[in-house]
């Protein structure tokens, strides 16, 4: 029987498991008085709540949550774990963090749950399956659950029972906002598994490798996206600015999964 959707289904973002952790973050304010402040921050795919304790203490130590006294915020110098627990659901949250992608922040703004309908000609055969789509807007998250469901192998086959085809149609039911999705389905004896989470990004047009590692002028960084970036370097004549974009492969504005990898193609140091 078909119980999961394949790895290598565009779109589908798989994880192990999320951590929970509750830690303080301790600094000072502009006037010099200690400040200390209660986080929350999520880890995906520790594996042990050791690391996703140590994921955090870490990371958390390059946010500015310490309000600064003057309406700002400011680095804390010490961020301690006070508790960590598992769940089974990744939350709409700003402090996220996926272990195997070297820890790299990947805040979640938005979740909706769209109901899809996906149905086949042939049989006639059909489910009903929620998508999760990640960091898009109402109108982007019906668009793109409706685009996945179509390729992936759900429903199945009337005739053969070791095989799932892909739906003829797929109609939203519903889009809701909420507040966090579940990690996997629940087992099935069928083909399609009942929830599928989505997390696609569309690839931004930097310009410089600077961009592309910290954001600015209004782009996000990859790490911040989930994106994976692989730099071709090319010979400089000293008519170019190190540094600076020739092309980025899959290009800009190109809707690609988180943890896909960017390859982008650079002008080297001036010979």
């Amino acid at each position: 029987m078909c119980a999961t959707v394949p790895d290598n289904t565009p779109m589908v973002f798989n994880i192990s498991g999320v951590h929970q952790v509750v830690a303080v973050a301790s600094g000072l304010d502009k006037a010099g008085h200690p400040v200390n402040v209660d986080v929350t921050a999520y880890v995906l795919d520790a594996g042990d709540a050791v690391v996703a304790v140590s994921v955090v203490e870490k990371q958390v130590l390059n946010e500015p949550v310490i309000p600064d006294g003057t309406g700002g915020f400011t680095m804390p110098t010490r961020v301690t774990g006070n508790s960590v627990v598992q769940s089974s659901v990744l939350p709409v949250a700003p402090l996220i963090y996926r272990h195997t992608a070297g820890d790299a922040k990947f805040p979640v703004s938005a979740i909706y749950d769209v109901q899809i309908l996906a149905s086949m000609t042939f049989g006639p055969v059909s489910t009903t399956v929620d998508v999760y789509p990640l960091n898009l807007g109402l109108s982007a998250s019906i668009a793109q659950a409706k685009t996945d469901v179509l390729n992936m192998k759900l429903l199945q086959d009337p005739e053969v029972t070791d095989q799932c085809d892909v739906p003829d149609t797929a109609i939203a039911t519903s889009a809701v906002p909420v507040s966090g999705a579940p990690l996997s389905a629940p087992p099935n004896l069928t083909c399609p598994p009942s929830t599928i989470l989505i997390a696609s990004v569309v690839i931004p047009a930097w310009g410089d490798e600077e961009t592309i590692a910290l954001g600015g002028g209004g782009l996000p960084s990859a790490a911040s996206l989930g994106l994976n970036i692989a730099f071709v370097t090319v010979p400089n004549d000293g008519s170019h600015d190190a540094g600076d974009v020739i092309s980025l492969s899959p290009p800009a504005g190109t809707t690609v999964p988180v943890g896909s990898v960017v390859t982008a193609t650079i002008w080297g140091q001036s010979q």
